[in-house]
């Protein structure tokens, strides 16, 4: 036992945040329409059990009333900033549209440029607005978000990182 000691010091402290972040953008006049949710990711792994992944939850008549959890098809890449879509259709009975960040492990992230659009009968894409999706019109990190557990993980802090986003803007730091 004894021996065991030393190299505990050498093991990986895990870190992990579920659901970081939460926009909810009202879409009941588009059920059965197409969607597409863009965002710009970005992280740079601190050891091997830093990931970030992203996933659209469709919630009907309450909070608890969860219809369709639509994820991406490819794996976020570490390391340079990358522009991921997610693309699903508004199911019938759905009145709003949760936008999750989950984050794992040991690292730094950043999240930009968060999109939505919608496409209507006559096959254009309508943009429908996410409060605060690109991060530069607010001092306050999370304006208009919620966080997965209405406060974020012990020792986990959201700022805004200016010149870091992938056009040198304004980006979320958690």
């Amino acid at each position: 036992m004894l021996l065991g000691l030393p190299l505990s010091g050498f093991s990986q402290a895990y870190h992990s945040s579920n659901s970081f972040f939460l926009p909810r953008v009202a879409v009941e006049h588009f059920q059965g329409r197409p969607y597409r949710y863009q965002v710009s990711l970005r992280y740079l792994p601190a050891d091997t059990t830093a990931k970030v992944s992203f996933q659209v939850t469709q919630v009907g008549k309450n909070d608890y009333d969860f219809k369709k959890h639509d994820h991406p098809s490819e794996v976020v890449r570490p390391n340079e900033w990358h522009t991921y879509t997610l693309q699903g259709q508004v199911e019938p009975g759905v009145k709003k549209l949760w936008f999750y960040a989950i984050l794992a492990g040991n690292g730094t992230f950043w999240f930009d440029n968060l999109t939505l659009q919608v496409q209507l009968p006559n096959q254009t894409w309508e943009n429908v607005p996410i409060k605060n999706g690109d991060f530069e019109h607010s001092v306050t990190p999370l304006a208009g978000y919620e966080t997965g557990k209405k406060d974020l993980p012990a020792g986990v802090t959201a700022t805004l990182a200016p010149g870091q986003g992938p056009d040198q803007s304004q980006a979320l730091r958690p």
